[in-house]
């Protein structure tokens, strides 16, 4: 039997954007996002930046334990302005999830042209609604943490779009 689609949003699901943009712009922490709009376009602009987010605590682990069960893609929406970003995530999946991460990057500003068991991403935009297969709010209250995703998927596994 195939195994199941699971598709995984990069920045601030499987890269801590955040922690990297606090270590930059200290001034950021607290803010309200349209507050720290100009901090963010600034930080997405840096060469190598998109290449340095560290991994969300325990997001490579669940990766691995992710990729025992299912067939799991990185689908993320690149920045648009910032050229270099298509590369850097490249290398970040090559200096974080080396061969298993292998061809699994998947770049789109249109997450709903996709179907799978899930979709682990921390926000709803890029169509994220218009998804075949079920929305993963990750730093939801429901799934915090990948600890709480892992523990969900493994318990719910089901082949109901295959």
């Amino acid at each position: 039997m195939e195994k199941e689609f699971i598709f995984i949003d990069m920045d601030g699901t499987l890269c801590n954007f955040e922690k990297r943009l606090y270590e930059i712009y200290p001034q950021c922490e607290g803010m309200k996002f349209d507050d720290r709009e100009v901090f963010v376009d600034k930080v997405q602009a840096m060469v190598g930046f998109w290449k340095s987010l560290p991994p969300m605590e325990g997001a490579i682990d669940a990766f691995h334990k992710l990729d025992e069960k299912f067939d799991p893609y990185i689908l993320s929406a690149p920045s648009w302005d910032d050229p270099h970003c298509y590369s850097e995530k490249r290398e970040w999946m090559d200096m974080h999830l080396p061969v298993i991460g292998e061809k699994k990057l998947i770049l789109t500003h249109n997450k709903g042209m996709f179907r799978g068991r899930a979709l682990i991403d921390d926000r709803t935009k890029y169509h994220v609604d218009k998804f075949t297969g079920e929305h993963i709010l990750f730093g939801s209250p429901r799934f915090p943490n990948w600890k709480a995703v892992l523990e969900y998927l493994m318990k719910n596994t089901y082949n109901s779009l295959l």
